[in-house]
């Protein structure tokens, strides 16, 4: 590329490019990155346009990566929400899906009183004083 037809910074286009590869890997079903063809395919488009010199394509070439980018993270937002509406959040726990929720916008639910301890408390101490008042009706009973 020529020195004065650059545009902007590469940074955009390699964040964008990284972007898209990454969304790639996590869609693709080999287990070779060198065996799918749809990453070589964008690999193979980003090296034959790297050496474009024209501005008019370049910033066409740079428009249709951000929009192919789009593209793919609306199928895997559109994948995750088609896994939770087919019956994920039976896997998980209403209480789990709220932390998640909530960790996805950045809060941090605070941990709830156990209930089961609580019971299990009130358990122990029924039982300690059916056993102190059984203990003292034993006791009276000896006395006599």
């Amino acid at each position: 590329m020529a020195r004065g037809l650059r545009l902007g910074s590469k940074t955009d286009v390699l964040k964008n490019l990284r972007s898209m590869l990454r969304v790639t890997r996590t869609r693709s079903s080999q287990t070779s990155l060198c065996e799918c063809r749809f990453l070589q395919r964008i690999l193979a488009q980003y090296r034959a346009r790297q050496r474009e010199t024209d501005r008019s394509k370049i910033r066409m070439y740079r428009a249709e990566a951000t929009d192919y980018l789009t593209l793919l993270q609306g199928i895997e937002e559109q994948r995750r929400l088609w896994a939770l509406d087919a019956g994920l959040e039976n896997e998980i726990s209403s209480q789990e899906m709220v932390h998640r929720s909530a960790r996805r916008v950045g809060l941090d639910v605070p941990e709830l009183y156990n209930e089961t301890r609580a019971d299990e408390e009130r358990k122990q101490a029924a039982a300690a004083h059916y056993l102190t008042k059984k203990k003292r009706g034993n006791d009276a009973k000896a006395d006599q």
